[in-house]
């Protein structure tokens, strides 16, 4: 997958299918929104094209710094995972926000991009002024060729329950740690991209070495407490137990860290890039009185993720469908 930042210079030889959004954790939701614009553009020799935006849209007209589900990277790996064949990163300042509606569709997708086939949310508007929505997208694909489709929100799997499947949803989620229900809207474990850095040393006194772990994405929303994790190295998982928080009682400087104990794995780590997946939650952050205190109840915090029956449930998400994967989209 290519990732192009200046859309100016792209220069494509065939036409597209193309989608638009944040993709904010590419939950289950984006992930049919995927499938379906990949069909399309298989079966109709196109090229799949995601337009996304830095800034994200909300946080721009909102002037806030919010919290993110996922890294630009993870990002990149999860679309690439769906054959994505371009990522176009347009770059969300106040020259772009007063793009009229119609110069968006003629200058970037009809022109730039060769868009022959557009896949968009239900709730999907764009240009100055959120002008732009699907009608308008409709009227103008019989004006330049391009068929439009549109693709409508889902609630959970789970029955009787009436969650929207979102990116604002499993934020929320997050921050109320409840890990089990937002893998289900992910279709995977909440993770993090990390670099292995040196610690203190601490981990390794009390016959727990630790993995510290600098996250650089500093936007990525965060989590507070013990938990059961999955750490991927290289192309190995193992399962383990990670402290994020300001470690109440060693740590007076009140700093955010992640930490990681690794079950049976004695390899150097340090500067390795790791993906920690968030399987539970154990325990809130505690401060104790010593670190004999400390020692023992990081004992029971590896005993709960190795044999507590809930913790280390591991989920596999069904797929929900908006199209029978069998089914043919041919564009007519």
């Amino acid at each position: 997958m290519k990732i192009i930042r200046n859309i100016k210079y792209l220069n494509l030889k065939k036409n597209s299918s193309v989608t638009i959004g944040n993709f904010d954790g590419i939950h289950l939701g984006h992930q049919n929104i995927l499938k379906k614009m990949g069909r399309v553009a298989k079966l109709n020799n196109l090229q799949s094209i995601v337009i996304t935006f830095e800034p994200y849209p909300y946080d721009f007209f909102n002037k806030i710094n919010s919290f993110k589900i996922s890294s630009f990277k993870e990002k990149y790996k999860l679309l690439e995972s769906f054959n994505v064949d371009y990522l176009v990163v347009l770059k969300f300042n106040q020259n772009f926000a007063k793009i009229n509606a119609h110069d968006f569709i003629k200058d970037i997708l009809v022109n730039k991009l060769k868009t022959k086939y557009l896949l968009v949310g239900d709730d999907f508007r764009f240009g100055y002024q959120r002008q732009g929505d699907y009608d308008l997208l409709k009227s103008q694909g019989n004006k330049y060729d391009f068929k439009v489709s549109k693709m409508d929100s889902i609630n959970s799997i789970l029955e009787n329950d009436p969650l929207r499947i979102s990116s604002t949803t499993i934020r929320e989620l997050l921050r109320k740690d409840k890990l089990e229900l937002c893998s289900k809207l992910l279709g995977r474990n909440f993770g993090v991209y990390g670099k292995v850095i040196k610690g203190l040393g601490l981990g390794r006194e009390l016959g727990f070495p630790t993995a510290n772990i600098y996250i650089k994405d500093k936007k990525l929303i965060k989590l507070s407490g013990i938990f059961a994790v999955k750490v991927k190295i290289n192309n190995n998982v193992v399962p383990g137990v990670a402290s994020w928080g300001v470690r109440p009682t060693i740590d007076k400087n009140k700093k955010p860290l992640l930490e990681v104990y690794l079950f049976d794995y004695a390899k150097d780590l340090y500067g390795m890039e790791l993906y920690v997946e968030f399987v539970a939650k154990i325990r809130d952050e505690q401060k104790f009185a010593n670190l004999d205190e400390l020692k023992l109840n990081i004992s029971k915090d590896v005993y709960k993720a190795k044999f507590g029956s809930n913790v280390l449930y591991v989920y596999k998400a069904k797929t929900i469908l908006g199209v029978k994967e069998n089914s043919k989209e041919i564009i007519q």
